[in-house]
Order: C-alpha cells, then structure tokens, then sequence
C-alpha cells in the first residue's frame, strides 16, 4: 500500500519479483481512469505505470442570503444535511455523532454569501437549514429556512438563494 504526495505520485519500495495489479482506494463516490494497471516488477528496476485519473466526490452549494431584500451582513449558519434538519441545530455530542446523519457546514460571508463543499450526487438530494440572525431594536431573533430536495452535482457548484421574510 502506498499515499500518493502532494503532486500525485506515488512509491511502492522493495516489492517482490512478480506482476501486480495496481488501483487506488478512493471515496465510494470517486471516480477514476484506468481501472487498474498490470505491472511486473524485476529485480533492480524502477517502473513507471502511467496515470490515474480521479474525478472529485465534491460539489458546491452556493448562493446569496438576503433579508428583505438586503445581503444578510451579520453572518448566518449554513447546514446541508441528508438528514433531517431542526428548527435550532442540535448539538453535536461524541458519543452520539457516529449515529447521526453527515452534516457539511459554512457560515455566510459579510457580502451576504455562501459556499458549502458537499458531498455530489445525481441521486441523493439534501435538506439544507440557513439560521439567520435578525438584529431589531429588542435584540437578535434567529429565523430558519429550510429547503429540502436539493441536489448538488459532483464537480459543479449549485446555486440556491435563501431570502426572508
């Protein structure tokens, strides 16, 4: 078994005589080209086998987020979830995170924007939850949106505008 490095190469040292199939191990969501390499290693010698090439399991959701009709500057909580998502974002506990559904988080920018990194598909879709802050003259109310039924594509960025009232 081998890493690759930083630039995508990869060594495999003091191998026995013999032929091997070579693959990478990816996230079940990857894809890559070839399939596998058939290779035979000689004693002394250093082999090239070519290149693999691996296509990312990561999309991107995106968008604006704007309250009536102004960018929300304050910053709100983005979660993109297959789960289901609540009013108020459950706390995550050690113990029992490795029973809840994945959940990819980003908080807005001041220019009232977004970009969750989530994992692609073209059949599973997301509940996505934005937990925008409102400042009125009494304090800060928390409004949620949600979505559900949204798709992210692998490779590609998505875009989904959140708007309040």
């Amino acid at each position: 078994m081998a890493t690759s490095d930083d630039s995508g190469n990869f060594y495999i040292r003091n191998l026995a005589t013999g032929t091997y199939d070579v693959a990478p191990i990816l996230d079940p969501m990857e894809s890559y080209s070839p399939l596998s390499v058939s290779t035979t290693v000689s004693p002394g010698t250093t082999i090239d086998i070519g290149t693999f090439t691996v296509s990312g399991a990561l999309g991107t959701r995106s968008g604006t987020i704007k309250n009536s009709n102004l960018p929300v500057t304050s910053g709100a909580l983005i979660l993109v979830s297959t789960a289901t998502l609540a009013a108020t974002p459950a706390a995550i506990v050690a113990s029992s995170s490795p029973a809840q559904g994945v959940i990819y988080a980003a908080s807005s920018l001041a220019d009232g924007t977004y970009s969750v990194g989530v994992r692609g598909s073209t059949s599973t879709t997301y509940n996505v939850s934005a937990y925008i802050p409102v400042i009125t003259g009494s304090g800060v109310t928390i409004t949620t949106k949600t979505y559900s039924g949204v798709s992210v594509t692998v490779n590609g960025e998505t875009t989904l505008n959140i708007a309040i009232p």
